[in-house]
């Protein structure tokens, strides 16, 4: 199996930097027990789905630009893994099934330092900057002076004020600020060429992933939601927990675990479209059986809602 991995990031960027820092060990036991639920929760609701804004970051807004955000990102390989290993919930997935069944993209490498450094170049075409080791010594001056006592400097203007109020206004999608859209579209333009030349689909993509399949360059994104049961194994606390596809479970047990409607799974099996075992007063179904009804009849709801995509820095 080539493996690809979902892991749960920290809500925040400032638990990311908590998780990471064993002096605070009642910070880590509280994140890591709020992951644990988190993986549950997104188990219960069926499916993965993208990346909701929970604040405001430059990374978030380049990527609902661009349509980044319309996607659930898995990583080839231990890209995205937590410190400390403890910390890892989330959930393990074939990438070839994906590549090759599910019409997922395979990405050579995060884009986000290449939208940044995109941007850059366009609004430095649109604006007047200068890197502030050549300002002037009365330019840093004024910075200062203005930092401390802003009310005695209110119109106060840096070299570079335009290079950073385009960039706010581009990430704010703020059409008022002079430039915006003609940046805007300029910026998508590019960076679907960029996306162009580091993408790739079906056989040619699980050939280069499975090259390289435990180094962590490549990115797998699937657009809108990735059904939980497609999983071939959960991690949790760092442990990877492969699925037994043989394995029975009881009905009220798939009712439970993944919130259905009992009446639903009935259905089903009277109509042949999900293959049972009938054992005394109910009925057992193999993990696998299971996972192809749910994930081909099922229908999944197309909204927002849990995800498991990373918060990192």
């Amino acid at each position: 199996m080539l493996k690809a991995y979902h892991i749960i990031g920290p809500s925040s960027v400032a638990d990311v930097a908590r998780l990471g820092n064993s002096e605070y060990p009642e910070h880590q036991s509280r994140i890591i027990q709020e992951l644990q639920a988190k993986h549950q929760a997104i188990i219960h609701s069926g499916a993965l789905r993208p990346a909701q804004e929970q604040e405001h970051s430059r990374q978030f807004a380049l990527d609902r630009i661009v349509g980044d955000d319309k996607y659930v990102f898995l990583s080839v390989g231990k890209r995205y893994w937590l410190s400390p290993d403890s910390a890892n919930f989330g959930f393990l997935f074939d990438a070839e099934d994906l590549l090759l069944h599910h019409d997922a993209i395979l990405r050579d490498g995060d884009l986000m330092q290449d939208y940044d450094d995109l941007l850059d170049e366009i609004v430095s075409e649109y604006t007047t900057s200068r890197d502030p080791a050549l300002w002037t010594e009365e330019e840093k001056r004024l910075l200062f002076e203005a930092l401390d006592d802003p009310d005695a400097y209110p119109d106060y203007k840096s070299p570079d004020e335009d290079y950073h109020v385009l960039c706010d206004a581009i990430q704010h999608q703020d059409m008022a600020v002079p430039y915006v859209k003609e940046a805007t579209e300029q910026f998508k333009r590019r960076a679907r060429h960029l996306q162009s030349q580091k993408q790739y689909r079906g056989h040619e993509a699980v050939q280069m992933a499975s090259e390289r399949a435990e180094s962590g360059q490549y990115e797998l994104l699937v657009k809108d939601q990735l059904p939980i049961p497609l999983a071939r194994g959960y991690i949790k606390g760092g442990q990877e927990l492969l699925k037994n596809e043989e394995a029975e479970k009881t009905i009220a047990e798939y009712v439970q675990k993944y919130d259905l409607n009992r009446f639903a799974l009935n259905k089903a099996i009277e109509q042949n479209r999900l293959p049972a075992r009938k054992s005394g007063g109910t009925y057992l179904i193999k993990q696998g059986d299971f996972d192809q009804w749910y994930t081909h009849h099922k229908r999944l709801p197309r909204k927002t809602g849990l995800t498991g995509s990373q918060t990192l820095p």
